[in-house]
């Protein structure tokens, strides 16, 4: 069997967030396609009937874009995030700080704050987005993100899930208990030591052998 692959990136990301992995994993035998979408090509690129052998990958708030979606499909790869962002977190109250903090500052120094959040997302090298930046569309997005609870649709998804999620992440740090409320037959989770919130940009290589590995588990 052969797979489709449909990835969406996270917030402030472009789509070629994951090029560097789509690349390597469309060498792959067991790979017949690659999708690469963002908030704004989900339901032109998206067709309405699902391959029975497609699989989505995620990042970040990519998962809560996919999960508005309400796609049937054969498996989901989540990198990094959870149904609620702000409520999975293994400090609430923190976490709530930082981010009421960040859309504060976002109004008046957006292109500072989008540094800062790549830096602590493990992208060192002055990494930023290349085309026109929508601020007022990142701004709404982010007061979603905080607002966002997903976890039902979260828990009513009929397939296979995998959750990457690392306790380095210093975007989303996850509470192992609320994690592990979640964990099912369908829904699996797995820790990748030292990864930072972009580790599928900075790991493509290993990215790529994570995902592969689990298609491969599919097939």
């Amino acid at each position: 069997m052969s797979f489709h692959l449909f990835f969406i990136n996270g917030w402030g990301f472009e789509s070629n967030f994951w090029k560097p992995t789509c690349d390597l994993l469309n060498l792959k035998d067991i790979v017949s396609s690659v999708e690469i979408l963002d908030k704004n090509s989900l339901n032109k690129k998206v067709p309405k009937k699902i391959p029975i052998n497609t699989i989505f990958i995620t990042h970040s708030m990519g998962l809560n874009f996919f999960l508005e979606m309400k796609v049937d499909c054969l498996a989901l790869i989540n990198f990094f995030s959870a149904p609620n962002f702000l409520g999975f977190q293994k400090d609430f109250e923190k976490s709530k700080k930082s981010f009421d903090l960040m859309l504060n500052k976002f109004e008046e120094e957006p292109d500072k704050v989008l540094r800062k959040f790549f830096y602590n997302c493990g992208l060192h090298d002055n990494y930023f987005p290349e085309n026109k930046i929508d601020y007022k569309k990142l701004k709404n997005q982010l007061i979603k993100l905080k607002n966002d609870d997903l976890v039902n649709k979260f828990k009513s998804l009929n397939f296979k899930v995998l959750s990457f999620l690392s306790k380095n992440d210093k975007i989303f740090q996850p509470s192992l208990e609320k994690f592990n409320l979640l964990v099912s037959k369908k829904h699996t989770i797995k820790f990748i030591t030292g990864a930072n919130h972009a580790y599928p940009l900075n790991q493509p290589k290993l990215t790529a052998k994570l995902i592969y590995d689990f298609i491969r588990s599919l097939s």
